[in-house]
């Protein structure tokens, strides 16, 4: 199948999908942002493009969910090149010995995408890499040693001719220039984008079920919501505390639901949790699930030490939810003038921001509407398109 689109007519990309492989309800941000962008490009690729031809490699064959993830996306579409070897033993094969080439399970292509920052071993001499942020370079102290080691032997490619660069964000372009010295011509920013999905609830329907909702997960009728892993740019230890100040302080929500793959590990994160008691609940949904858990909140709280982009920001504005947001990093960038924000590692200052989203109609009604106005800048189809436009920049003589 790879190599049958390599003929005069036709320029092939091959584009790593393996974010992919867990299915839809088990990826994270660069998933989303995979699905969507890969997605469209796949239903697209006729009418848009009939020059150039997608080849997604999705990992390992007995064990790969990527290829119903993007057919349910875009039925029809080619199907998804797997390997037969093991996911880890390919990669370490790829990382100790560079071999075996990624052309050798995909075809020979013109140009090779990495939606993931990085690319296995290859031959292709034009590629690009979509960065979603640089947090190992510019915050090694947020991310796990074994992480940072891993992407410090990757970087050696990206200065290599012939690469070329997604950002998400203006933000995490200027981040890879100052950390990287990388030139700003090879790197194209595409913000992400927010899907139809996200709505806010609209007539009796459905509020009534977003009522069945909230029973459903043991949800009260007003909670504070955030949303993310617990990794240490997530900054939960500090949404932890200034959820027990907002508790004390008020009586207009008495719940904090944190939903995404928790894990708590030993040390001031899981102590913070317990004094929390009944008051935290933790949620692990369905990808299908998050506009009803957006639409179903009363305040998202966003603390993020470092984001490149910050999605679930605008999840939630799209939900109609107003958003009380740090002020670190992209988070400025993406959320504009409809959030507000605060010093994330102050937890009285979120606790405060967090405060007036809840006993301010008039501040939360303005940022509401704002928030629904801001998010229309956003388009996953925009984003596609303008994905399609870098390939085929990077593919000009």
């Amino acid at each position: 199948m790879a190599h049958a689109g390599n003929g005069s007519h036709h320029r092939v990309v091959g584009v790593d999908v393996r974010s992919l492989r867990g299915g839809l309800d088990h990826i994270g941000g660069v998933g989303i942002y995979t699905r969507e962008i890969v997605g469209r490009l796949l239903a697209d690729a006729s009418r848009e493009s009939p020059a150039i031809r997608l080849v997604p490699f999705g990992g390992f064959r007995w064990a790969s969910e990527a290829g119903k993830t993007l057919q349910d996306w875009a039925p029809g579409s080619p199907p998804v090149v797997t390997s037969r070897l093991p996911g880890r033993l390919l990669a370490t094969l790829w990382r100790q010995l560079a071999w075996p080439p990624f052309e050798s399970l995909i075809g020979r292509c013109d140009l090779l995408h990495g939606t993931d920052h990085f690319l296995p071993p290859h031959r292709c001499p034009r590629r690009i890499y979509t960065v979603h942020d640089v947090i190992v370079l510019s915050r090694p102290d947020l991310v796990l040693d074994a992480h940072r080691r891993f992407v410090e032997e990757q970087l050696p490619a990206w200065r290599r001719e012939g690469t070329r660069f997604i950002a998400v964000s203006e933000f995490t372009r200027l981040e890879m220039i100052r950390l990287l010295g990388l030139p700003r011509e090879r790197i194209r920013v595409i913000p992400n984008g927010v899907g139809p999905e996200f709505r806010p609830p609209d007539g009796p329907g459905d509020r009534a079920a977003l009522d069945a909702f909230r029973a459903a997960h043991g949800l009260s009728p007003r909670f504070l919501l955030g949303v993310g892993n617990t990794n240490p740019n997530k900054n939960f230890e500090n949404l932890l505390r200034a959820a027990r100040i907002v508790f004390e302080r008020t009586t207009a929500v008495d719940q904090l639901v944190l939903c995404g793959n928790q894990g708590w590990p030993e040390g001031p994160l899981r102590r913070e949790a317990e004094r929390l008691g009944d008051r935290l609940r933790l949620v692990s949904l369905r990808r299908a699930e998050m506009p009803r858990l957006y639409g179903a909140a009363t305040v998202l709280v966003f603390p993020s030490l470092y984001e490149g982009f910050g999605l679930p920001v605008l999840e939630a504005m799209a939900c109609g939810t107003p958003v009380a947001a740090s002020h670190a990093a992209a988070l400025r960038e993406t959320a504009g003038d409809a959030a507000l924000y605060y010093d994330p590692g102050d937890p009285e200052a979120i606790a405060a921001q967090t405060l007036v989203l809840l006993e301010d109609d008039a501040v939360r009604a303005r940022l509401v509407a704002r928030g629904r106005a801001h998010v229309g800048q956003f388009s996953w189809a925009r984003a596609a398109h303008d994905t399609l436009e870098a390939y085929r920049e990077a593919l000009a003589p």
